[in-house]
Parts: C-alpha cells; sequence; structure tokens
C-alpha cells in the first residue's frame, strides 16, 4: 500500500519539524536567560560566550541558562573567568584539547577510521568498505 507507506512517511517528517521547531524556542529562551544574566554582571550574550569559547569552557546554552537560574555563584565564577580571559587577550586556549573539537576536519586526502577516530592515509594497502585497515580494530 503505497498510499500507507505516504501518509506515514509525512508524519514522521511532521514529527521531525515540530521537535526542531520546539528545540529552536527552547533555545531562544535559553539565550534570553543567559544574557539576562551577563547583564547582571556588566557583560554581554556575545562577550560572554566568546571569552568562555577562548578560555576552552564547553557548556551549552542549556546548561548555562540552568546555572543563571538554580547556581548563581558558579554562573558568577563563570563571568570572573570570561573577564579574565576578556582582560588578557589570547586567541585560543591551551587548555581545550586538540582533537575532538567541533571545527576539526582532517586534512584533505585523508579518511578518518569511524572506530579508532585516527587519521588513515590513503594508500594502495588502506581499507575500504567492508575491509579493517591493518593494525586498527
Amino acid at each position: 500500500m503505497p498510499g500507507l507507506r505516504r501518509l506515514q512517511r509525512m508524519k514522521q517528517l511532521n514529527l521531525a519539524l515540530q521537535e526542531k521547531y520546539r528545540h529552536r524556542e527552547h533555545k531562544e529562551s535559553w539565550i534570553t536567560t543567559i544574557g539576562i544574566g551577563a547583564k547582571y554582571y556588566n557583560s554581554t550574550y556575545s562577550r560572554f560566550i566568546s571569552a568562555l569559547y577562548k578560555t576552552g569552557v564547553r557548556l551549552d546554552r542549556r546548561t548555562l541558562s540552568l546555572l543563571v537560574s538554580h547556581e548563581p555563584a558558579s554562573f558568577r565564577a563563570l563571568i570572573g573567568l570570561a573577564e579574565v580571559a576578556e582582560q588578557s587577550k589570547f586567541k585560543e586556549s591551551s587548555l581545550s584539547a586538540p582533537f575532538p573539537r567541533a571545527d576539526w576536519h582532517p586534512p584533505p586526502g585523508a579518511r578518518l577510521h569511524p572506530r579508532a577516530r585516527k587519521v588513515v592515509p590513503r594508500s594502495s594497502k588502506g581499507w575500504t568498505k567492508g575491509r579493517k585497515p591493518d593494525g586498527l580494530l
């Protein structure tokens, strides 16, 4: 019954879109809450997030929003860390791990093995679909 499958697929797509929009609304409220907390301590949302990124603190917006409302002392500590980062004007933290990072990509011409999380160079003995590379799990 192609009609039934088509209706089921449309329902799945509709549910996925609803979830996407619901998350977008939540994200807006989290950003608003973080912005209010940052303004309370004489900062702005964009400066605060930028400084946190520079220091290597990788907390999502939901967690930061919860810190603003439930743990103001912890949020104040993060504000202090962000102020120190802004004053020192350093580019990127040496505290953050170089791999895996969200903006890291393997070099051109190399493939990343899915389980070993290592760069596997292309060669005549390289691995192909369905075949494991030598020396890796």
